[in-house]
């Protein structure tokens, strides 16, 4: 009798850990699959920078090199500013950027897209300053901001108003950004990375 007891106590001894490590295994399998995914989408966000932004802002630039020579030299700052962050921003999906950079990175995206909608596009921050260390991955902000520009905006002949919430609240980081014109409102809540 204790032979039988503790062969089957081997036996169920060994078949657990062998279920334990296939669960195991299956899991590991999962979340660098959901890692791979995460990674093509922030690789496709990344690499898609509007082509039609891209077309106005050169045309505005070009408008203003005539117009007035200082404008235009700033917006190619701000433009070259925002090709630097987009080519830094080609980093892996486990990478992160404070969140001030991405907030500069779209005052500038604003400050273009204004070029071309002028006084129709009025912009409204509300940032949390605790919040701009808190690092977000890349290109996190500015899609939601285009949204509202490229759907909410530009279509309106009166133009309309933008804004942009950032706030840390109970260990997560709230970003909102929401329009006047057909209501768009994207947010993102992220947890606090510990």
């Amino acid at each position: 009798a204790w032979a039988v007891f503790i062969y089957t106590a081997l036996v169920w001894g060994f078949g657990g850990a062998l279920y334990a490590r296939r669960a195991n295994r299956a899991a590991l399998l999962a979340a660098h699959a959901e890692a791979g995914l995460v990674r093509a989408e922030l690789a496709a966000i990344s690499g898609k920078l509007n082509p039609h932004f891209l077309f106005n802002t050169l045309n505005s630039i070009i408008f203003l090199t005539r117009k007035d020579p200082a404008a235009a030299e700033r917006a190619l700052l701000s433009f070259a500013r925002m090709l630097r962050y987009l080519l830094d921003a080609n980093r892996g999906a486990a990478d992160r950027v404070p969140l001030r950079e991405e907030l500069d990175f779209v005052r500038d995206y604003l400050g273009l897209e204004a070029l071309r909608l002028g006084a129709r596009l009025a912009v409204v921050w509300q940032v949390d300053a605790a919040a701009t260390e808190e690092t977000i991955p890349p290109l996190t902000l500015q899609p939601l901001v285009e949204n509202a520009i490229v759907h909410g905006i530009a279509r309106r002949a009166g133009g309309g108003r933008v804004d942009v919430s950032v706030r840390r609240s109970g260990g997560r980081l709230h970003l909102a950004v929401s329009d006047d014109g057909r209501c768009v409102t994207s947010s993102v809540i992220m947890r606090r990375a510990l």
